[in-house]
C-alpha cells in the first residue's frame, strides 16, 4: 500500500485559529502543518460560537461537503472540532452585564443555557457525523486565565459535560484540553493558545491523527473503508 500523507481538517473557534495573537509561524495551524507535514486545512474562525456555527451549518447544508470532497480530499481527513470557549465567555458577560444571578434563580440560569448549548453542540457533532461522514475528534473547553476562575469553572464543567455526553451518543472522540494546557505561559493572554501551547496542541493533535490513519489503513485491508466514528 502506498505511503499517503495526513490529512487533517481543524474546525472551530480561535483554539485553531490564533493568528491574531501569535506570529504566523507560531499559531496552532502552521504548528500542525510544522510536525505533521502533509496537508493541513485550516478552517476554523475566531470569535464562533456553537450556537452560530450550527446556524450555519444548516443554512450552508451540503456545501461544506461538497467542497471538501471536490476539492480538498481524495482520501479520508482526520477532523478535529474545538468549541465551546465563547459560549462561555458570552455566558458569563450576560451574567455579569444582565444581573441574571440577581434577577433569576442562578440554577434555573445554568440550566436553560446548557440545555441550549446541549441543543446547539448535538447539531454541529451530528453534521460532522452524518452529513461530512468524518472520523472527527472533538475538543473539551479548556481551562483560562480569566478573572472570575470560579465561575467559569461551574460554566466550564457543566458546558464540558455536554461534550462528553453528546459525542459518546453520537461514538465520537474527544481530545482533552485541559490535560494539555495547564500551565501559565501555555496562553498568550487570557484565553488564546501562545506558541508554547499551540505547540502541545499540535503535538495532541499529530498524534491522534496517526492513530486514526493507522485504523483506516487496517481496515482497508480487511474490507471497505469506512467513515463516519472511528474506534480507537
Amino acid at each position: 500500500m502506498p505511503d499517503r500523507q495526513l490529512r487533517i481538517l481543524l474546525f472551530g473557534d480561535s483554539i485553531f485559529n490564533n493568528r491574531k495573537y501569535v506570529p504566523e509561524y507560531e499559531t496552532v495551524l502552521r504548528q500542525v502543518e510544522s510536525i505533521a507535514g502533509g496537508v493541513v486545512l485550516g478552517l476554523a474562525v475566531d470569535g464562533r460560537t456553537t450556537e452560530s456555527y450550527a446556524v450555519q451549518l444548516r443554512d450552508q447544508k451540503g456545501l461544506l461537503s461538497a467542497k471538501l470532497k471536490e476539492k480538498y480530499f481524495d482520501d479520508v481527513p482526520a477532523a478535529f472540532v474545538s468549541l465551546g470557549i465563547n459560549d462561555v465567555l458570552h455566558f458569563m458577560r450576560e451574567i455579569k452585564v444582565l444581573n441574571l444571578f440577581q434577577k433569576h434563580d442562578p440554577v434555573e440560569v445554568l440550566h436553560e443555557r446548557t440545555i441550549d448549548f446541549m441543543n446547539a453542540y448535538e447539531d454541529v457533532v451530528a453534521y460532522f457525523t452524518e452529513e461530512l461522514e468524518l472520523p472527527t475528534t472533538f475538543c473539551t473547553i479548556y481551562n483560562s486565565a480569566v478573572e472570575d476562575k470560579e465561575l467559569f469553572s461551574v460554566i466550564q464543567g457543566l458546558f464540558n459535560d455536554v461534550i462528553m455526553k453528546v459525542t459518546s451518543r453520537w461514538t465520537q472522540t474527544t481530545l482533552e484540553l485541559r490535560d494539555i494546557f495547564t500551565e501559565q505561559d501555555d496562553y498568550i493572554n487570557f484565553v488564546e493558545p501562545s506558541a508554547n501551547g499551540g505547540k502541545k496542541l499540535a503535538n495532541a493533535i499529530h498524534e491522534r491523527a496517526v492513530e486514526i490513519e493507522t485504523y483506516i489503513r487496517a481496515i482497508e485491508v480487511v474490507g471497505p473503508r469506512k467513515t463516519g466514528s472511528v474506534d480507537i
